[in-house]
């Protein structure tokens, strides 16, 4: 669709609006953008940051990297994801640096093919990337099988989006990636808190970007500052602070641990609180388990769904039932014993995406539950 044009006489090209369901949003002048939710959990909501959130975020998680115009970015994730957006444009035009952008590695990326990572790295020797978690075990993997070292000229890599187990993290290290954990929301910009190089606390997503404040009520991560949304697409205006549905805590020095999703709490039928996230963060620390999600909401006992990693899969189909329990008994030693998964469902990734259990790469947690229940009980 073409011929739009903004009141400020910049032309404006439609590229796909046929599955928004919704009239093209109006054009209002001065920058802004709208990014949607994954909608895991619902219909995708719009988030606005037409206020400068963009440019403030862009400004401070360069500050808190330290980042420069002698850096060199890999881009390796898809551009509509905002951070990415932040990373590979914004803070690398504000300072002149360089990027690189790996167009193959991000579309593989983005249709859940990560291979070739480590090869990306090793080209292009850069000093700075974001990735998710799982494109760092993927990078792990990789190396570890060809007995590499990841390019020494890195000195930054940020992780987020999903737990970093310490385990994966720590393995990271000692092969050349210098892994800092960040956390953040769309609602927020992207970005909260993250992990400075020199100062970084394992375990924790690192502390709150200059400018924003940070508080527990409740248990829950709440949020104040620049670069809070101005509100959802055609609805009112976001009130500030930002509640994140978050649960978290922050210690004496500012440093935040981010325990899960409020509304994914599990209580067990013995009146145990549990979060998912807490326990599948353990049983992710092992290479053989590409998705672990736990389930178990008014029941006895937690059931984790295993979704098994390619250098997995053999394990897997040779393993006996004992074999696995013990795994995750070993895997979740750190947790009482309420909060280990006594029993499991091992699916391939083809069969959950198949089972619509798996939505822009998140787990769909009450479809899971349900899916679970059926299958343990068969």
């Amino acid at each position: 669709m073409a011929g739009l044009t903004a009141q400020s006489g910049v032309p404006i090209k439609v590229i796909d609006v046929h599955r928004l369901g919704d009239d093209f949003p109006d054009v209002v002048e001065g920058f802004g953008q709208i990014i949607y939710t994954s909608g895991s959990t619902g219909r995708p909501k719009g988030v606005r940051h037409q206020s400068g959130q963009i440019a403030w975020s862009a400004a401070g998680l360069a500050a808190a990297i330290g980042a420069s115009a002698s850096d060199t970015y890999l881009s390796v994730l898809p551009l509509p994801l905002l951070l990415e957006t932040i990373c590979s444009i914004f803070i690398p035009a504000s300072l002149g640096a360089y990027v690189h952008f790996d167009t193959s590695l991000a579309e593989r990326t983005g249709r859940g093919d990560v291979s070739g990572i480590a090869k990306a790295f090793e080209t292009h020797r850069p000093t700075t990337s974001v990735l998710v978690p799982q494109l760092l075990r993927y990078w792990i993997a990789e190396l570890q099988a060809a007995g590499q070292l990841a390019p020494p000229s890195l000195r930054f890599i940020a992780v987020g989006g999903a737990p970093v187990p310490k385990q994966v993290a720590n393995v990271a290290w000692r092969l050349g990636i210098p892994v800092h954990e960040g956390y953040g929301l769309s609602e927020c910009c992207s970005v909260v808190a993250v992990n400075r190089p020199g100062e970084r606390r394992p375990g924790t997503v690192g502390q709150p970007l200059n400018g924003l404040s940070v508080s527990i009520d409740d248990g829950e991560i709440v949020v104040d500052g620049p670069s809070i949304t101005d509100g959802y697409l055609k609805q009112k205006s976001a009130t500030r602070p930002w509640r994140t549905g978050d649960l978290g805590e922050i210690d004496r020095e500012g440093f935040v641990t981010v325990h899960g999703r409020k509304d994914s709490l599990l209580v067990t039928s013995f009146g145990r609180n549990v979060s998912p996230e807490w326990i599948e963060t353990m049983v992710l620390a092992d290479p053989r388990i590409a998705l672990c999600v736990v389930t178990g909401h008014g029941e006895p006992h937690l059931t984790s769904l295993l979704i098994p990693s390619l250098s997995g899969v053999t394990w897997f189909e040779k393993a006996t039932r004992a074999e696995i329990v013990k795994l995750l008994s070993d895997l979740c030693s750190e947790a009482p014993d309420y909060a280990v998964p006594r029993a499991y469902v091992v699916l391939a990734l083809e069969e959950a995406l198949k089972n619509q259990l798996i939505s822009n790469g998140r787990p769909v947690r009450k479809q899971i539950g349900t899916f679970v229940q059926e299958r343990a009980a068969a």
